[in-house]
């Protein structure tokens, strides 16, 4: 699919300059970008034989009966203040907010109007998958995920960060105030016929202090719940096909049911956590027998997928998961055990940790960007 050709037009020069640059650089393979801040001459451009625009994004004081319409495909106005989206028969903007902001809500439009299949958000990056699962509860897999997720990100990788727990701590970790959340993206799973990709990109949340993409948790564990296995399996191509990220990591919950076998099944690795304590060695031996009854039952293989990573690690309480096997696997990684750990609230807290914890974490990530 061709670039959306985007017209950005505003009386304030650096407004429109500072808009088109952030555009042109970080959506370069969705936009092609115009820009004025004269209305005579956005009059001329558009009068002209083949100036085309999919979308005008005008500020709502610019816009007049005098704007040729039969070029313009839709148009959106840019308003001072924050509005329902829609002010008649046009669809609204607020033009003071992040890049990234303005580019999804563009993108939640034209999925609104039915329109997805105009837009292209397609790169060129060979997206890796990586779920971080642990059959143990309490194993700090959350942790384990977001500080690998964060750390690939601060190493100039475009890394999404997609937690399928029940009950998220997104919260804990990003901030999720935002119009859309990932209910949004749920309910556009079952619409076979939607851009799902174009709902991603529009639904999207982006942390700018630690370069990081995420979802806004959905508005009722329901509706996760509701997903099928292979909806939640489409999600994650849908992820790989984008091609707009480097890495993935998908933080999951501790279930071994069909949508947690249909999520490991899609990744390309695994990052299986385990605490060091006595009820991980008991229930690692029940996961390594029943991925044996998987293969058996179903043929589903993924033990070549795993890395074992045995988190809290504590050298003078040897316990027997310290040798601890999953299917001729044994532990990769170790996290030692950071005292206060339960009482760190966000990111700034947690990305200030040093030493053997932070080295630990790159262990486990060299491999993403070397």
């Amino acid at each position: 699919m061709a670039r959306l050709k985007l017209i950005i037009a505003d009386t304030d020069g650096t407004y429109v300059e500072s808009m088109a640059e952030y555009i042109m650089l970080n959506h370069s393979q969705e936009f092609q970008v115009n820009s004025f801040t004269d209305k005579h001459c956005l009059i001329e451009y558009l009068s002209g034989e083949g100036n085309h625009a999919d979308v005008l994004l005008i500020e709502s004081s610019l816009y007049s009966d005098e704007i040729p319409k039969e070029n313009i495909s839709n148009v959106i106005l840019l308003t001072a203040e924050k509005s329902d989206g829609n002010t008649g028969d046009y669809y609204t903007i607020c033009k003071y907010q992040k890049g990234d902001k303005i580019v999804s809500d563009i993108f939640n439009i034209f999925a609104q109007k039915g329109d997805g299949n105009a837009v292209s958000v397609a790169g060129d990056k060979k997206t890796k998958l990586i779920a971080v699962y642990s059959p143990i509860g309490g194993s700090g897999k959350t942790t384990v995920a977001t500080s690998c997720a964060i750390q690939c990100a601060q190493r100039r990788m475009k890394v999404f960060y997609l937690n399928l727990e029940d009950f998220q701590s997104t919260p804990m970790f990003c901030d999720c105030k935002g119009e859309h959340t990932f209910s949004d993206v749920l309910y556009y799973l079952k619409d076979k016929n939607s851009n799902l990709q174009l709902r991603i990109e529009g639904s999207k949340l982006y942390d700018a202090e630690y370069n990081l993409y995420y979802f806004s948790p959905p508005e009722s564990l329901l509706d996760l719940q509701e997903c099928k296995p292979e909806e939640l399996r489409t999600l994650l191509d849908e992820f790989r096909n984008m091609g707009q990220y480097d890495l993935v990591f998908v933080d999951m919950s501790s279930s071994f049911d069909d949508k947690n076998i249909a999520i490991l099944e899609a990744c390309d690795e695994i990052l299986l956590v385990l605490p060091q304590d006595a009820v991980s060695d008991i229930k690692i031996s029940l996961f390594a027998k029943e991925m044996s009854i998987l293969k058996e039952r179903r043929g589903i293989d993924f033990i070549d997928k795993i890395n074992m990573v045995l988190n809290k690690y504590n050298t003078y309480m040897a316990l027997e998961v310290d040798t601890a096997e999953v299917c001729g696997k044994s532990i990769e990684y170790y996290i030692p055990a950071v005292p206060g750990m339960a009482a760190i609230k966000g990111n700034n807290r947690l990305m200030d940790l040093q030493g053997d914890f932070t080295e630990s974490i790159e262990e486990i990530i060299e491999k993403y960007y070397t």
